[in-house]
């Protein structure tokens, strides 16, 4: 214990020591105006892991290693970082030092640099200290790897870490209140149950009136389409939301791969089965649904999705149905195809389901043990960031949702689905590219013509010139001296060319 709490100090440091530069002065500019009494009231009440001083009263983040020449890096590689963390480590790199890498190094030399930036981009976003501790946590994680537990910068930020944690996320009366990017994406969660019984509806009205259509490769793209946006949202509201296991998931089964177990008798629930450890959460399988209703409903889904279009993966690329998708794909997908006007997300999604869970009546704590199961979490990190604070609810039942009739969400989303625009998938490819040549050209007629006029008018000689050398080397005549003078005329490696067009 003593030892733990000795690592708050930088005088347990013997690799590193004060930096005075211009990193350090904005690192306390932002210290200051942000979290500086929060911390200096967490050390006069004894309001963290451990009573009194913490890692950032004490400065510890002006701290660094003198030279970076002597740090040992362990053997280790890029290619040891999930998708997901090269990723992040890309994003870390363009906002601290604006460049497109996804070297892990300059994190690892640069860490105090990216802590300063990320400091000043979640203040200037609005973001929550949440997300800036998740920043903190993966700086610290790839020190971890590439430096060692046991090193001085590990442990450095280990400890801003845990101070930041217990002192500034956990005490924080904000953790429930929305963010300011929640508030402009916000959508309630009966609105999203509407939206998937939509886009359902979209979807067989267009299967019904498929025949009506002469192309039918084109009718079955905007079927195929409507549908993939339809099953995603349904296995994202139709039981409580997992995070992107299901970008990648599978209908095969597998002995180290997630997949989707489909039962032969088809009056029992289709069952997800992970396989893989997420977010330090074991594998789990379960029946879908968060009740019998909606749990009948979602196993028809994936059933009928899996008849209608045989595939390995529940959510292949959209443009090849035997090719697995990108995470990064899916998750863009689910932000622009879904609604209109609002940027959805999977974290968007799972907050806005355990509020209304929350907020329903006869919400019961094996319920929510149920839900925090499913979910891969646990209660108290739902209460403590998925339940936001936004208004009243009515009963579970009914699926009413957060709001009466008379209330205002805390935005006016009402996540309209994205239209499926037959003419974009039903007409041919080459109907659609005439009609766009032509929509353009009338667009465009007056100032092209007016541009070729002036075009011309002012390289009239060249113009010519380029005529006459063509003609000139093509029927293998020669010019005449009128014609050679005019036009600047020489020969070169057997052919003629002109002096007008050197330039």
């Amino acid at each position: 214990m003593a030892d733990t709490i000795a690592k708050r100090f930088p005088s347990y440091y013997k690799t590193l020591i004060y930096t005075d530069d211009i990193i350090t002065k904005g690192l306390k500019k932002i210290y200051a105006e942000k979290y500086e009494h929060k911390f200096n009231i967490a050390k006069e009440e004894d309001i963290g892991l451990f009573a009194g001083p913490n890692a950032w009263t004490e400065g510890l983040q002006y701290y660094d290693l003198k030279n970076y020449k002597h740090l040992e890096i362990l053997n280790v590689s890029v290619n040891d970082l999930t998708d997901k963390e090269k990723l992040r480590v890309g994003f870390m790199n363009k906002i601290s030092f604006g460049v497109n890498s996804k070297d892990p190094m300059l994190i690892v030399n640069g860490n105090r640099k990216v802590l300063l930036e990320f400091m000043k981009y979640r203040a200037i976003k609005e973001q929550s200290d949440h997300t800036l501790l998740s920043d903190i946590k993966f700086i610290h994680r790839l020190l971890k790897i590439y430096t060692g537990q046991d090193s001085e910068l590990s442990t450095k930020y280990c400890r801003l870490q845990v101070d930041f944690d217990y002192i500034i996320v956990r005490q924080s009366e904000g953790n429930n209140t929305l963010s300011a990017n929640e508030k402009v994406n916000w959508v309630k969660f009966k609105m999203l149950l509407s939206t998937r019984d939509k886009l359902e509806e979209e979807w067989r009205d267009l299967m019904r009136r498929k025949d009506e259509f002469n192309n039918k490769s084109g009718i079955e793209n905007a079927l195929w389409r409507k549908h993939y946006a339809m099953l995603l949202l349904s296995c994202y509201t139709l039981t409580p939301p997992v995070r992107r296991e299901l970008f990648t998931i599978s209908f095969v089964q597998s002995e180290d791969e997630d997949y989707i177990e489909i039962p032969e008798d088809k009056h029992k629930r289709v069952r997800y089965v992970f396989k893989k450890e997420k977010k330090g959460h074991n594998g789990t399988e379960y029946q879908v649904g968060y009740d019998a209703k909606s749990g009948k409903k979602l196993s028809e889904l994936i059933r009928e999705s899996y008849e209608l279009y045989p595939r390995r993966y529940v959510f292949p690329q959209i443009t090849d149905k035997n090719r697995k998708a990108q995470e990064s794909t899916i998750a863009r997908y689910i932000k622009t195809e879904i609604c209109k006007d609002i940027t959805l997300t999977i974290d968007i999604l799972r907050s806005s389901y355990i509020t209304w869970r929350n907020n329903s009546k006869g919400y019961t704590y094996n319920m929510r043990k149920k839900d925090a199961e499913m979910m891969r979490n646990n209660i108290g990190v739902q209460l403590q960031y998925y339940n936001k604070l936004v208004s009243s609810s009515d009963s579970e039942d009914d699926r009413a949702g957060l709001w009466d009739e008379s209330e205002e969400p805390p935005s006016s989303n009402t996540c309209v689905t994205v239209p499926v625009n037959e003419e974009r998938y039903i007409k041919s490819e080459n109907e659609k590219n005439i009609e766009n040549r032509k929509k353009y050209y009338a667009e465009h007629k007056a100032k092209e013509n007016e541009v070729s006029r002036e075009y011309y008018k002012n390289n009239q000689e060249r113009i010519s010139a380029r005529k006459a050398v063509k003609r000139i080397n093509e029927n293998k005549t020669e010019p005449s001296e009128k014609v050679i003078e005019r036009y600047e005329l020489y020969k070169l490696n057997g052919l003629w060319r002109s002096g007008l067009l050197d330039d």
